[in-house]
């Protein structure tokens, strides 16, 4: 009886814990490098924030300006 409460707890903690994580979605996140390995992954959206903290900041000037002439098309959508 002990250890089917255990096992209860352990598997109500990974549950409430995995929605969490995906509470935010799922972002499918690929990287096709020619003659090179593919890789394909499926992760939480909430890992963006965490994931910019370890960005260098030169690197987010040549995102904004690829992004840029994008800007009206995201407000658009972001809208409907």
């Amino acid at each position: 009886m002990l250890l089917a409460k255990l096992a209860l707890g352990f598997c109500g903690t990974i549950f409430v814990a995995g929605a969490y994580t995906f509470h935010e979605g799922v972002m499918r996140v690929d990287a096709d490098n020619p003659g090179g390995p593919h890789i394909h992954v499926w992760v939480p959206a909430a890992i963006v924030p965490m994931a910019m903290h370890v960005v260098p900041r030169r690197h987010f000037d040549h995102a904004i300006a690829q992004v840029g002439p994008w800007l009206p098309t995201l407000r658009h959508w972001l809208k409907n």
